[in-house]
């Protein structure tokens, strides 16, 4: 089988993680795959150490043929290197060209958010994109109501976790649930089949300075070029822009929310607890963690989702522990008494 790997996939092309190419070194280790044909090696990667590792040692291990068409490279012609010093320079090439093309997009963007335009490719919960102009955000009365309610509450001295658990009680659709209501399309790794209100979603939404109408860019950057790792920026090196749209939130009312919300006394340091075993509560789907006591599991979520049934995900440590151990031990029994018997078999076949 022959697959022509174009690379038409909205990922940057120097990472070998992106689904097209996963799906394709999978149908390669299937066996699947005989031949894979390429534009040039800049549609395969631009990672020039990686393309090397593929052509000179993962692709013949696999026995997977590989021909590049602008490059007149053919792997059955090079005998397991990468085609001579022209085709390393060129994957050198390739790698600068990407990094350097990196660079110029991150500036231009930069550009473009110093000019008040609102780059991000999906508006904040509470607004809408401006259907005359995608950089400019317009207020969505539905969803602005509940963040002006988020903020209103915090600012009253409601917890955060109250606050969450307030709208989960009331079936508050949550952001995600929200924007996808929208047409909004969005992807999540790991999709939680009950959506609920958070902790962390109310920390984020009042610590955003979009409701207060400003556009704020380079919170965060790329670590490495070619990394989907971020790093965080200082305050300093943000790019801030008042007065692009308009502000669902006041400035006094943003400002009393986080003074209520976020104290700004540092919490002792405490060591992190001993890894435990990986346990979801059947109700919420999320990892049930260990009580401060250590004797059993609990659903840590109980507090903010409202549900009875988060309640009850309780569990006793020792008899988790035991229960497991028992299976363990059954299962390991199974398994030596049919070695046994496929021991004693062969030995009376062999004589």
């Amino acid at each position: 089988m022959i697959l022509l790997a174009f690379c038409r996939y909205r990922y940057h092309t120097s990472l070998f993680n992106r689904p097209g190419f996963q799906r394709m070194m999978e149908d390669a280790r299937a066996g699947r795959i005989s031949v894979i044909v390429i534009k040039d090696f800049s549609r395969f990667g631009r990672d020039h150490l990686e393309v090397g590792n593929y052509l000179e040692k993962v692709l013949p291990l696999l026995g997977v043929r590989i021909i590049s068409v602008n490059d007149g490279f053919d792997s059955d012609n090079c005998s397991g290197v990468t085609g001579g010093m022209s085709i390393a320079l060129k994957n050198m090439l390739n790698a600068m060209y990407s990094k350097d093309l990196s660079k110029k997009v991150r500036s231009a963007m930069a550009t473009h958010a110093m000019n008040g335009e609102y780059m991000p490719s999906r508006p904040k919960y509470g607004y809408i994109k401006d259907p005359e102009d995608k950089h400019h955000l317009i207020v969505d009365p539905e969803a602005a109501e509940i963040v002006r309610l988020v903020f209103t509450m915090a600012a009253d001295g409601v917890k955060k976790p109250h606050i969450a658990r307030y709208l989960n009680e009331h079936n508050v659709m949550t952001c995600r649930e929200y924007m996808k209501k929208k047409g909004i399309k969005i992807t999540c790794a790991i999709e939680k089949e009950k959506k609920l209100w958070s902790q962390t979603t109310i920390s984020d939404m009042l610590k955003n300075e979009v409701y207060l109408g400003k556009t704020v860019w380079s919170k965060k950057r790329v670590a490495v070029t070619g990394s989907t790792k971020l790093a965080k920026n200082d305050r300093e090196d943000w790019i801030i822009v008042e007065g692009t749209h308009e502000p669902i939130v006041s400035e006094e009312l943003f400002a009393k929310a986080n003074e209520m919300a976020f104290s700004k006394e540092k919490r002792p340091y405490k060591p992190k607890k001993k890894s435990h075993a990986i346990l979801m509560c059947p109700s919420c789907g999320r990892r049930l963690d260990l009580t401060g006591s250590g004797k059993s599991y609990r659903c840590p979520q109980a507090h903010m989702t409202g549900l009875p049934e988060c309640s009850n995900s309780k569990m006793d440590k020792v008899e988790l522990e035991e229960t497991v151990l028992a299976c363990a031990r059954n299962m390991v029994r199974f398994i030596s008494d049919n070695l046994e018997k496929k021991k004693k078999v062969w030995l009376e076949t062999s004589i």
